[in-house]
């Protein structure tokens, strides 16, 4: 199986990511896929990736992700679904 870069898989699925810095929470950062939850068990969770720089919080989401079922605008007529590949990778500067 090729390997897929995380930004080729947001472009693939029309979905921007979203990192966000924290004020005054030392340097935190968080990453989620916009308008995006995770459905585990029949049920739909948000999750989001924690780490103290950019990177570290798309690693986190990247582990927490991969292999599960997002679904993009739940609530909308315009719902999708998608299974995250194993092979979706993030680097910083890179691609396969």
């Amino acid at each position: 199986m090729s390997k897929v870069h995380l930004f080729d898989y947001l472009d693939i699925i029309g979905r921007d990511l979203i990192l966000r810095r924290y004020t005054n929470q030392d340097s935190r950062w968080t990453a989620q896929i916009e308008s995006c939850e995770v459905k585990e068990n029949g049920a739909l969770t948000g999750s989001y990736g924690d780490g103290k720089t950019p990177e570290e919080a798309i690693s986190d989401y990247m582990n927490q992700i991969s292999g599960k079922c997002l679904v993009l605008r739940a609530w909308s007529d315009s719902r999708k679904e998608f299974t995250v590949p194993t092979s979706v990778f993030y680097t910083k500067n890179q691609k396969a």
